[in-house]
């Protein structure tokens, strides 16, 4: 159960049913965009917690949407891509990338607790870029039933992910971010991926920095990098998202 938990969310799949591929077109802005809020009930009780090597902006366009495309392919888990974040689906599909239309076919796939990442880099590619990051869940528990039954998860990964301009984007300049969980604006808008994300568990740019979090872990004797906590954790106030939204 426990290796099925982090192949899933390491790897970033969902389960559900998928919509035919179209033709990337021009960025679309959903209406109800302001109105889009963090849903508990969908995607459990948890924060993205981000920090950058030296140099790097978390707040440059760059950044946001490096951030904003492993923060949405996470939420898509849950409830699917057409209503992860706003201009998500679209942005997938001006990549021509499939779409998920549901998340987990059982609909109760949640996580709580702190999704640590680090930028590591940006680099000019074509007209776009591609950005580096890696991302922890040793400080995350996973349940398959809406959190009755959870399971700790501990493995930290390395991704890449690539964009280029399409159109121009909506927001000259993105909005300061004000504590949310999620943007109420569309990110992507004037933006496609032009390569899928790419993943690779136990980097060694990233083990040690998971050693970095966690100077005291007891080492894995499975694979490089701490220990996977032994038990699951009861959820108190969570830190303030950073950057955030």
């Amino acid at each position: 159960m426990l290796l099925a938990c982090v192949a899933l969310v390491v790897a970033g799949c969902s389960a559900g049913d998928s919509i035919d591929r179209l033709e990337p077109g021009p960025p679309v802005l959903s209406e109800d965009a302001s109105e889009y809020e963090f849903d508990e009930s969908a995607f459990g009780d948890y924060v993205f917690v981000w920090s950058a090597v030296p140099d790097l902006d978390l707040l440059s366009r760059e950044a946001a949407l490096a951030r904003a495309v492993e923060e949405a392919r996470n939420i898509s888990l849950f409830v699917g891509d057409e209503v992860s974040f706003p201009g998500y689906a679209q942005m997938l599909r001006n990549s021509g990338e499939g779409v998920s239309a549901h998340g987990r076919a059982d609909n109760t796939w949640r996580s709580f607790g702190v999704f640590y990442a680090k930028l590591l880099s940006i680099t000019p590619v074509g007209d776009g870029f591609r950005a580096e990051y890696c991302r922890d869940t040793r400080s995350v528990d996973a349940s398959y039933n809406a959190g009755g039954w959870r399971t700790p998860l501990g493995p930290v990964s390395w991704w890449a992910v690539e964009f280029e301009p399409v159109a121009q984007s909506a927001f000259e300049v993105l909005p300061e971010p004000s504590g949310r969980r999620v943007p109420n604006y569309d990110v992507f808008a004037g933006w496609r991926m032009t390569k899928p994300v790419e993943s690779e568990i136990a980097h060694q740019r990233c083990v040690d920095w998971q050693w970095e979090l966690y100077p005291d872990a007891q080492v894995d004797p499975f694979q490089p990098g701490p220990a996977s906590r032994s038990g699951w954790f009861e959820i108190g106030e969570l830190p303030q998202p950073v950057p955030g939204w």
